[in-house]
């Protein structure tokens, strides 16, 4: 099966009884950071200006609906920079976040890199801070939180998994026939075309092990946001 970022959630607030330990990981095959876009013409659109203002001022959040990635993105962010709480303010779509970015009726915008691209390329929409591990390339000139002292890496993650206690052998096939299927010149034009890289696909260690970092995050700043106890 497929495991994204919807599946921590769900797992994350006890609405299925899978665990965690009940899947072994196969492959990753993409990691789509969550960014902090802004209207170009605001202040903010410099990193350290986005986090000194918030400081002393709640900026608003534009997020698709709620106890989601998007409102956890930002709940992590501020309470890791020890700045103020974000304004949530839940849409149901991606277009009228960024429609009322433009229109200066919220402040941030928590999208995906491929969501914002053409705004990002008509230099309407900059990217103030990515929460990943290293800089994007198609957005080299935006920083990373962790660059910026706040240590929080979340993306939106699709991966494959099986059930765990599948034969060994079949496992390893499985791993390496996605891995080999995902280096295929066709996949990495769709990467390109969403604005990601080849660095999304990664095997069955290291998508664990993410798995394991994002479900402990989903946890811990859902109950920051009063979903769970």
């Amino acid at each position: 099966m497929t495991w994204t970022t919807g599946h921590a959630v769900s797992m994350a607030l006890g609405k299925t009884k899978v665990k965690l330990s009940d899947m072994q990981p196969l492959a990753r095959g993409t990691d789509d950071p969550q960014l902090f876009v802004v209207n170009c013409k605001a202040d903010i659109k410099d990193a350290k200006k986005f986090i000194s203002v918030q400081k002393s001022k709640s900026l608003k959040y534009g997020t698709t609906h709620t106890g989601g990635i998007d409102d956890v993105s930002a709940i992590a962010f501020t309470k890791k920079g020890g700045l103020k709480d974000p304004t949530i303010v839940a849409y149901k779509g991606v277009a009228p976040i960024k429609t009322n970015l433009i229109k200066g009726d919220i402040d941030v915008g928590v999208l995906n890199l491929g969501e914002a691209l053409t705004e990002i390329n008509e230099g309407t929409l900059c990217v103030s801070v990515v929460l990943a591990n290293e800089r994007m390339a198609k957005i080299g000139d935006s920083p990373t939180a962790k660059e910026l002292g706040i240590p929080v890496s979340l993306s939106t993650v699709r991966g494959f998994v099986t059930k765990k206690g599948a034969p060994a052998a079949r496992v390893k096939e499985l791993e390496a026939g996605m891995m080999k299927a995902m280096g295929h010149n066709y996949y990495k034009n769709f990467l390109t075309e969403i604005g990601l890289d080849d660095t999304s696909v990664v095997g069955a260690d290291e998508w664990g092990k993410q798995m394991e970092e994002m479900l402990k995050e989903m946890t811990a700043q859902l109950k920051a946001l009063g979903y769970l106890n």
